[in-house]
């Protein structure tokens, strides 16, 4: 999720980025029992790399795929394609929501052989296409509660309203992908919670704990909405897709954490040096979380 540039739709004709990126072509392959001839990485700010983005990066401007608006090789698909030495497609962008997604498959589908035999399609999407009762986009909501609201968790109105729809929406999107590369292998990435509290969240400014336990309880809803849509397809396709579960991993590593304790693996609010404006990788994960979500990814083949 992009915690900035509310409501862009920026993932869409996506001149692929066409990184076809190669990424250590004659390495030798970590998973031998795997024959992966590369991976595709699709998806929204969270596969983008924004996390690990400079923060002279503002979140308010920049289209996708502009210069230091993304890092393919610490991106989970770009750490696998390194790990495995095989090229990576790269069509990830920050904003993307689900018929965003289904466009970068569709321009990647030009570098998909045959039925996708060989290729790991990766991708994090659902959190932009998330609105609560107010109408709030994820991200208007994120800062709503940081910056103005207090007890956001009281308000009805910030409750989430359409996750049957993204649920729906996400079961079209895999559905898309199972019928047209019945054979690659499909890993859909959850999301972490943020703040995780242990027991205050001294680490980010304008959040008590019960906003934090708000919020993360909402990331929480979204991923068992995701990952019933994911499953779902995976048992009626008979296809290789699987729903790469985050949150365990990521336990114990949100923004709360203060930055002192090296434990952080999602960033607190972030702001451009010298001024007021958030930076493009507030709430992303740091090189670490990304790490972590690479490990899973290869663990999941």
């Amino acid at each position: 999720m992009k915690c900035s540039g509310i409501g862009r739709r920026g993932a869409l004709p996506i001149a692929l980025m066409t990184i076809v990126a190669v990424l250590g072509l004659t390495a030798t392959p970590a998973l031998a029992s795997t024959p992966v001839r590369q991976v595709v990485q699709l998806g929204d700010s969270y596969s983008a790399g924004y996390g690990v983005l400079d923060r002279s990066v503002s979140a308010s401007g920049g289209a996708c795929g502009q210069s230091g608006f993304f890092d393919a090789e610490v991106a989970p698909g770009g750490q696998l394609a390194d790990e495995l030495g095989v090229p990576l497609v790269f069509a990830a962008c920050g904003g993307a929501r689900i018929d965003d997604v289904a466009a970068q498959f569709e321009a990647a589908r030009n570098h998909i052989e045959g039925n996708g035999d060989g290729t790991v399609l990766t991708f994090t999407v659902g959190g932009n296409d998330v609105r609560s009762i107010g109408g709030d986009v994820w991200t208007e909501l994120l800062q709503r509660c940081i910056l103005n609201d207090f007890s956001c968790e009281r308000r009805s109105s910030n409750q989430i309203a359409n996750l049957n729809e993204v649920a729906a929406d996400m079961v079209d999107l895999v559905t898309v992908i199972a019928n047209e590369t019945p054979d690659a292998v499909v890993r859909v990435l959850g999301y972490p919670e943020l703040f995780q509290r242990t027991p205050g969240c001294w680490g980010v400014t304008g959040v008590d704990r019960n906003e934090a336990d708000f919020l993360d309880g909402l990331a929480r809803e979204l991923n068992d909405a995701l990952e019933d849509a994911v499953t779902s397809v995976a048992d009626s396709s008979g296809s290789d897709i699987a729903w790469v579960d985050v949150e365990g991993a990521f336990d114990d590593h949100g923004a709360c954490q203060t930055a002192r304790s090296g434990q952080r693996f999602v960033n607190d609010t972030e702001f451009v040096p010298w001024s007021v404006t958030v930076a493009a990788n507030s709430f992303h994960p740091t090189a670490r979380g990304y790490t972590s979500y690479a490990s899973l990814l290869s663990q999941s083949i």
